[in-house]
């Protein structure tokens, strides 16, 4: 496995995402006594952003490839959207996701379907 391009701490500090470059994402158990990894997502490849959901467990990143994703360790695949982003941000209460990317352009998706429910795009 190469090293790292990006990574997220959970927000109790318990665990940690790692994103790699032709590597899946894998989240790893950080306690103090013991770092063991506990999954491990193949379908996600080549991650350059990872944001962690304030309260519930989800992981929304951005892949070199233009996709956002959402995906949980409990669950077998995660959800894709393509959103052509070079940055991410998630509102406090996890609802929001907002996607921007080097154009000046932005979206705005909700977080529990990611709907996308708001665009600007740059005239610039």
């Amino acid at each position: 496995m190469n090293s790292p391009d990006c990574m997220a701490l959970s927000p109790d500090g318990l665990q940690l995402a790692l994103g790699y470059r032709s590597s899946p994402m894998t989240i790893w158990d950080v306690d103090f006594d013991l770092v063991e990894q506990v999954a491990q997502q193949i379908d996600l490849v080549d991650v350059a952003e990872l944001l962690w959901h304030p309260f519930n467990g989800e992981i929304f990143g951005r892949l070199k490839s233009g996709h956002i994703f959402k995906w949980h360790s409990d669950w077998d695949e995660p959800e894709k959207i393509r959103i052509h982003a070079s940055t991410l941000a998630l509102s406090s209460d996890g609802t929001l996701l907002a996607a921007g990317n080097h154009m000046g352009s932005f979206k705005l998706v909700i977080t529990a379907d990611l709907t996308i429910i708001h665009q600007v795009v740059s005239q610039d």
